[in-house]
């Protein structure tokens, strides 16, 4: 994951995109080959959608894209839920995005004077 999201955030390549998976797999040591025949089948496409239906479900997520941003390192809801997080659900203005991390800057000032 650490390398297709560098390949999607930093180079601007589609983590979508196939040649983009394949090039990423093979970066790190998999068969891209093998991934390749991989994703040319349906196999896991039933699990797949069950479980993305599962998350959005147990996550209360309404919106794409969600963005969460927690005040612990490894914190929010997907990771060991340590700390509070702060989330935005949706695309949104630079004003919406400030909101939330001046909640966030408040709240995290509010704990280092407790």
């Amino acid at each position: 994951m650490d390398r297709l999201g560098m390949a999607h955030f930093t180079q601007k390549r589609s983590a979508s995109d196939r040649q983009t998976l394949l090039a990423c797999a093979s970066e790190i040591g998999l068969d891209a080959d093998a991934l390749d025949a991989f994703l040319r089948t349906d196999e896991l496409n039933d699990e797949v959608w069950r479980s993305y239906g599962e998350t959005i479900r147990e996550m209360g997520i309404g919106s794409i894209p969600l963005f969460l941003f927690s005040l612990e390192p490894n914190g929010g809801p997907f990771r060991d839920n340590a700390g509070r997080t702060f989330a935005h659900g949706g695309s949104g203005s630079a004003d919406d995005f400030l909101e939330v991390f001046e909640a966030a800057w408040v709240a995290a000032k509010g704990e280092r004077e407790s």
